[in-house]
């Protein structure tokens, strides 16, 4: 026999609105990782000059790691603040790199 009528009660968007906002830091963190671990392949081609560059980019790296996320806790505003810091800070490094690839 078939339930009739609704079997949950719930609200669609607030469950879906709860998602989207977890997807959106999920995607957050894919963009960082995926940064932090093209910056690693940089470190490891030894390139003379550019260890201030690298060392600046590890040391926003720690400064991060030190504020004590839980990454996953969509909930928190103040990461997202400090995640578009760090993205800021990754784009001046990015622009003296390619500085420094044009003057090579």
């Amino acid at each position: 026999e078939k339930p009739k009528g609704k079997q949950f009660d719930f609200v669609e968007k607030e469950i879906f609105s709860k998602l989207d906002q977890f997807c959106k830091r999920a995607q957050k963190l894919i963009d960082m990782f995926t940064t932090i671990v093209q910056f690693r392949v940089l470190a490891g081609h030894s390139i003379d000059g550019m260890q201030t560059l690298i060392k600046g980019f590890f040391d926003l790296v720690e400064d991060f790691k030190k504020k004590g996320y839980d990454l996953l806790e969509y909930t928190k505003n103040s990461f997202d603040r400090d995640f578009l810091e760090f993205n800021v800070a990754v784009g001046e490094l990015e622009t003296t790199l390619q500085a420094f690839i044009n003057s090579k």
